[in-house]
């Protein structure tokens, strides 16, 4: 009797040593989540996704502006994800698909790279998306000044001599309003037409004047002639535009 209850106590001992052992090494274990939705990580101590890399080139520049656009996914061992699909948008401009959003599957470098086209808002805000991941980039945009160019008077007689006054001071800067310079031009297509020196000359002032026609008769326009006028605007960043006016003398 004696040695049956031992052995029935001895066979308790086991069973107990057993649960913790058991119950120890669950608790040592580490979590093991499989990894997000469509990133083909599924392992048993799946612990995260390395990175989300956007890149967008360049990200300064004239309007429209056209960028390349390139997304990159790895693992946390910086390995390539490939057949993920990266959703990319642009609050401006046009991908290849002719729209704002486009979806493209990583190759195997795990990237993908597409086109932004005609670009024109300033602060444009390019998104990638995959996962559970966001990356953005900030693209700066300058937009062109607009030229503008009023000449008077508008008619010229042949073998006269007239001053032109060229008014561009209705040209402007659509981010700096007025902060712009003017450079003026003034030449008839008859090269033997005299065309006088613009005054004053000054860069930053919009309104200039010109005579065009000398004091002899081969220095004067005859009918037919075209005497072509031209402003062009700059901006701070370097942007320019042209305004050109054209009178046929008479």
């Amino acid at each position: 009797m004696f040695l049956r209850k031992m052995a029935k106590n001895l066979l308790w001992g086991v069973v107990i040593f057993s649960l913790l052992f058991v119950g120890c090494n669950k608790l040592s274990e580490p979590s093991s989540p499989t990894g997000p939705i469509n990133t083909g990580i599924s392992g048993h101590y799946f612990t995260g996704v390395g990175d989300l890399t956007l890149t967008v080139e360049p990200t300064k520049g004239t309007a429209p502006l056209n960028v390349m656009v390139t997304v990159t996914i790895t693992t946390t061992a910086n390995v390539p994800l490939a057949g993920n699909q990266v959703t990319i948008t642009a609050t401006s401009g046009i991908f290849p698909n002719f729209s704002n959003t486009i979806t493209l599957t990583t190759d195997s470098d795990g990237k993908v790279e597409t086109v932004l086209n005609d670009v024109t808002l300033d602060g444009t805000i390019v998104t990638a998306s995959w996962s559970h991941y966001k990356k953005t980039a900030l693209i700066d945009i300058n937009n062109r000044p607009v030229a503008n160019l009023v000449v008077t008077p508008n008619a010229m007689s042949a073998g006269t001599s007239v001053t032109f006054r060229m008014d561009a001071s209705a040209s402007h800067d659509p981010e700096d309003g007025n902060n712009i310079t003017y450079s003026f031009s003034a030449k008839c297509t008859n090269d033997s037409v005299t065309a006088g020196t613009i005054t004053p000359g000054d860069n930053n002032t919009p309104i200039q004047f010109v005579t065009i026609g000398g004091q002899t008769a081969a220095e004067r326009p005859v009918a037919g002639d075209v005497v072509v006028f031209s402003v062009t605007v700059t901006d701070t960043e370097g942007a320019t535009d042209t305004a050109v006016v054209s009178i046929t003398v008479s």
